[in-house]
């Protein structure tokens, strides 16, 4: 009945909301898992999406903080990673969590948080070795999504990743692990748009990058020269990174090492040739030299 009243949008769901509607729904899950009552998940999430449907005054932004204060942001990435790989919920699901991570900074470091992330990434993660599945709409990614809902995941965690006040929480996450398994799995081929959106999270990232998390992207070096001298898309962005690893990174644990196992100084000199900044990249070369 409440599914009913709800899903016909106009005053009945503007009642809904106003009353309290969405921290009462978030109880359902809280007390009712997936596994015990599967028939509660799809009118919930229904009820859940016409909230955000819903043309009013309110800005949506409001209704995902009232979504990151009843916990139902981490109630519905559970349910994400408990739905089956080709359940039509997924669609919606990844739709409300692109809403969300366009909130505010509380919504989004409630998106941040290390449950919430593995729960994501349960579907949305690159899987090279896994099992096929046969998924009606286009697929070309190897993950349990389909193209376009892993698009919308991987630009809802770039979202997080573009707001410095979140950047901490997710460095304390597998985050970064799992968008690099997605870069990994270009091999030698220019990324996607997909791939490239996961390539620009992970530059937010370095942006606020502490010795310590360094070996959360040391898979990432050996991937930073092809990109820079292949791959036109983010050459900048891969170049800005290698650079700062270098000039800022280099005597940090066996970082030097890994540059230079790795086609560092090669790529150094390629820079030299082909950059517009020579001054910085002679700068580096003998930072290198030196060190």
């Amino acid at each position: 009945m409440l599914h009913s009243f709800c899903i016909s949008m106009g005053k009945p769901l503007q009642f809904f909301v106003t009353t309290g509607g969405l921290p009462k729904i978030a109880k359902v899950f809280e007390l009712y898992s997936h596994q015990e009552r599967p028939e509660l998940t799809k009118p919930v999430i229904e009820i859940i999406d016409a909230v955000f449907n819903f043309h009013s005054s309110t800005p949506k932004s409001c209704f995902a903080r009232i979504a990151a204060q009843s916990n139902l942001i981490s109630l519905l990435g559970q349910r994400f990673a408990d739905l089956s790989y080709d359940d039509p919920l997924l669609e919606i699901l990844c739709k409300i969590f692109e809403v969300f991570s366009t909130g505010s900074t509380q919504v989004k470091i409630k998106m941040a948080d290390s449950e919430y992330i593995d729960n994501i990434f349960t579907k949305a993660r690159s899987n090279p070795n896994g099992t096929e599945h046969k998924i009606e709409q286009s697929k070309t990614n190897s993950s349990d999504l389909n193209d376009w809902n892993l698009y919308t995941i991987i630009k809802a965690m770039n979202n997080l990743a573009m707001d410095k006040n979140v950047i901490p929480t997710l460095w304390k996450t597998n985050f970064v692990t799992r968008l690099i398994e997605h870069i990994q799995a270009v091999g030698q081929h220019t990324m996607d748009l997909m791939q490239s959106t996961c390539f620009t999270a992970i530059f937010h990232l370095t942006r606020i990058l502490v010795p310590e998390n360094l070996p959360k992207i040391k898979s990432l070096i050996p991937l930073l020269p092809w990109i820079i001298m292949n791959d036109t898309s983010v050459k900048e962005i891969a170049t800005t990174i290698f650079l700062d690893i270098i000039n800022e990174h280099i005597d940090v644990d066996d970082t030097r090492i890994e540059l230079q196992n790795n086609q560092g100084i090669d790529t150094l000199l390629y820079l030299l040739e082909t950059s517009n900044h020579k001054e910085n990249i002679i700068a580096l070369l003998v930072t290198w030299a030196a060190r």
